[in-house]
């Protein structure tokens, strides 16, 4: 039952943003702009520890 209720709560987020983006691209609804956040990039690529400078 919980993958059931994990899946539903997938497939929600995805029509939701599909619904969102088609809304957009008609113009009947405005961006949403939000600035991503980027702490957890560079805690995975600072844990990471490799670099890519030659």
């Amino acid at each position: 039952m919980p993958d059931a209720v994990r899946l539903v709560d997938h497939l929600d987020r995805l029509v939701t943003g599909l619904l969102i983006g088609a809304r957009v691209d008609a113009g009947t609804q405005a961006p949403e702009l939000t600035p991503p956040r980027l702490d957890p990039l560079t805690t995975d690529t600072a844990s990471d520890g490799s670099t890519t400078a030659t």
